[in-house]
């Protein structure tokens, strides 16, 4: 079974977003990571299409999960403006996942990142640390936010929410 954590961001024209995929196989062993940055792409549509084939390229099937860091947009009164490009992303990514029928679910930011800080990967994460220059690595790879909060989103589906999907 894998398990595909997304720690999104849709943005191309709202500040060049940057995208941390996290891919579990069977068990946390198996661990790929993904970062996509949007100032890599000429489009939003390039830098989009490439989030969903980094997701879709892991072959996944309908007894394989999406977790999704996702939010909410909470207001008194109507949303004025434009809708935010991540949420854009995130509503895409939803439609293409039930079209396919992957089983996903959605986590706040708060979940993972409150209950988990970057140096508590250490524990949870085979092969994850903290040099002495202050930066992460995973398997000797220098890993960056977005990475490390897939990690984190990781680490609280398998600890807390592993039977509850389609939140």
């Amino acid at each position: 079974m894998k398990y595909v954590f997304v720690d999104p961001s849709g943005s191309f024209n709202e500040g060049k977003g940057h995208t941390g995929i996290a891919v579990c196989e069977d068990n946390i062993e198996n661990l790929n990571i993904y970062s996509l940055s949007a100032n890599k792409y000429t489009s939003r549509h390039d830098y989009w299409q490439a989030i969903l084939n980094t997701i879709f390229d892991q072959k996944l099937s309908n007894s394989d999960v999406v977790i999704i860091e996702g939010f909410m947009i909470r207001t008194t009164g109507f949303l004025m403006g434009k809708m935010p490009e991540t949420i854009q992303f995130i509503g895409a990514l939803c439609w293409e996942l039930e079209k396919a029928n992957i089983p996903y679910s959605i986590q706040t930011p708060t979940q993972a990142k409150s209950r988990f800080t970057d140096d508590a990967l250490e524990k949870y994460i085979p092969n994850f640390e903290k040099r002495s220059n202050g930066r992460y690595y995973l398997n000797g790879h220098l890993t960056n936010d977005h990475v490390r909060d897939a990690l984190k989103h990781l680490i609280y589906f398998m600890r807390y929410r592993k039977d509850k999907l389609y939140d």
